[in-house]
């Protein structure tokens, strides 16, 4: 289970629900942020944070960022790999992220890889299929630098809830088709939108991390939540007052046709933009050889990046204060010049 470390999901889940009703969510949502390429590193049956030390996590995992991470991983070690220890364009997200394997149903096909490869079938005969790639989004999230504390460093939250029995809120989950398409509550056909220089590759998984801290131990998820006016919104509960800024986990499936293979009165099912509530015939994958529900989809975030002066100008407490915070540096060109670039402000 990886609905723990206090997302307070249960209590907050009425106010969420309501993000649900509302009309979709464009991009451009947050107005003010950068954001950060990464590529696929590594795939594995393990979480060092809902599961530190082991190997045999009942579900399987893709893992983004930082090269060094393994089922014993910390902030601590994520940081200690130093500059450059990445996957990202960004030599100093030394972070690490990951999210649920992506299996598909009957029919069903990854039009696009990343440079996990194509798809493949594990020891179970499913097949195991990789992101394409990850943009891991720091904003301001609808509110103000005066209203935001910098993000802590060791951070370890999960967005999202792997036990979900329905659709989660548009606010903690959503999905899209890159660039300035809408996010919906299901995935929907991203057929007319395919701009693959402009890394519009398929369907897109965005997971809202919880931005509300009490100030205690970082390492610890259960001092975040969610704020009480949904995911992306800026209320914070009473006792989580520290408003961060917002982090967006943006996977690219590399899914075109998120319901490929599906029939419906032996014709093919319809999940174009109109009609996107048609459930995708796509998963992740499960140790066991089964196949996790669409719905139940998470990201994770460690925060083992390099962190300003100490380490490296362009750390992320110094780049989240210089641009989301104090507003003194422009948020950098996105994406960031470059593999390995440290062309951050400073």
């Amino acid at each position: 289970m990886k609905l723990r470390l206090g997302l307070v999901f249960s209590a907050l889940m009425a106010n969420l629900l309501v993000l649900a009703s509302l009309a979709p969510m464009a991009h451009a949502a947050t107005v003010v942020d950068f954001w950060i390429h990464c590529e696929f590193m590594t795939s594995g049956t393990f979480d060092p944070i809902t599961n530190p030390g082991s190997t045999t996590t009942e579900y399987y995992n893709d893992f983004f960022a930082n090269t060094t991470t393994n089922p014993d991983s910390t902030p601590a070690s994520l940081h200690g790999a130093g500059l450059g220890a990445t996957s990202c364009t960004t030599s100093t997200d030394t972070a690490a992220y990951w999210a649920p394997t992506l299996t598909l149903g009957p029919g069903e096909v990854q039009n696009n890889h990343g440079v996990g490869g194509a798809c493949v079938t594990d020891a179970a005969g499913i097949p195991a299929c990789h992101y394409t790639n990850i943009r891991a989004y720091y904003g301001q999230g609808n509110a103000t630098g005066s209203q935001l504390t910098n993000i802590p460093f060791g951070e370890e939250t999960v967005g999202g809830n792997d036990e979900a029995t329905g659709v989660q809120p548009i606010g903690v989950l959503s999905w899209a088709c890159g660039g300035s398409t809408p996010f919906h509550t299901h995935p929907y056909n991203c057929t007319p939108y395919i701009n693959l220089p402009q890394d519009q590759d398929g369907v897109v998984m965005r997971v809202i991390v919880p931005r509300c801290w009490n100030g205690a131990a970082a390492t610890n998820g259960a001092n975040f939540s969610y704020p009480t006016n949904g995911g992306t919104g800026t209320n914070c509960p009473a006792n989580f007052p520290k408003l961060l800024p917002l982090i967006n986990l943006r996977f690219h499936t590399g899914i075109v046709n998120p319901c490929l293979g599906e029939m419906k009165g032996g014709k093919p099912v319809s999940c174009g933009i109109n009609d996107p509530e048609v459930a995708p015939n796509f998963g992740f994958e499960n140790a066991n050889g089964t196949m996790k529900p669409w719905y139940q989809a998470y990201g994770d975030f460690m925060n083992g990046w390099q962190y300003a002066p100490q380490d490296n100008p362009g750390g992320l407490d110094d780049l989240v204060n210089d641009c989301l915070i104090t507003g003194s540096v422009a948020c950098p060109p996105n994406p960031h010049t470059g593999p390995k670039s440290n062309d951050m402000p400073t």
